[in-house]
């Protein structure tokens, strides 16, 4: 069965058309490999196939015929690509770090045979540990310093309330023994605490003296209002 198609009045068949078609059409182009792209991908040229190239990392022929270079971009960028390329580079530097470090052989050197730059270290070590014991041994003795003398503040102020307990307790004792007898005889200990703290008893009995005094001016006072 043919198709038959009317243009202008004249006849054509279907395959003569497509006959026609292809005579006008032009010649695909096909791209040959280039050794340049070697300086940019990791890839080798195919002998036997001047359309393919060899990629390394993917240890596979890819072809080129269509796009050349842009091809072999495309598959350089691609995942696939680049997963084998990190793999074989961290095996790679893995296996060069385990023989580097195998090949180094170990050897213990006498104290007489470490270089300048270990004994500098050494030195230096030493230096920063006296200086850190140092400043610790500081620190300790300020601690020590500041203790002692939060102690003896602390020691001193008991020493003065009691000093002031004790004196008060001696007037309280003396009012109750002697009724402020002047005449009566006074106790021997109570005569030994009057002589010791014979300044802090005056300053005590000054004080309650003028605290009387006042009050007594105040009774007078009262007494003549009333």
């Amino acid at each position: 069965m043919r198709l038959c198609i009317f243009v202008n009045g004249r006849h054509f068949s279907l395959h003569v058309i497509k006959s026609v078609s292809k005579m006008k059409s032009p010649t695909s182009r096909q791209y040959i490999y280039d050794k340049k792209w070697e300086e940019i991908f990791p890839i080798t040229q195919v002998e036997s196939e001047p359309h393919a190239y060899y990629c390394v990392p993917c240890e596979r022929k890819y072809s080129c015929a269509h796009n050349g270079i842009r091809n072999v971009r495309a598959h350089c960028t691609s995942s696939t690509h680049i997963r084998k390329t990190q793999r074989q580079t961290s095996g790679t530097g893995a296996s060069e770090s385990v023989i580097s470090v195998k090949s180094e052989p170990a050897v213990r050197r006498s104290p007489s045979e470490s270089s300048p730059v270990d004994n500098n270290l050494n030195s230096s070590f030493r230096e920063r540990n006296k200086s850190g014991n140092f400043t610790v041994q500081k620190k300790k003795d300020k601690m020590l310093v500041t203790s002692n003398k939060q102690n003896k503040e602390i020691k001193s102020k008991n020493n003065s309330t009691m000093d002031d307990f004790n004196v008060w307790e001696f007037l309280r004792k003396y009012k109750n023994a002697y009724r402020m007898n002047l005449d009566g005889e006074i106790d021997k200990d109570l005569g030994l605490t009057m002589d010791r703290n014979r300044d802090r008893i005056l300053k005590a009995v000054n004080e309650e003296f003028a605290f009387l005094e006042i009050v007594l001016k105040k009774l007078i006072n009262y007494k003549k209002i009333n």
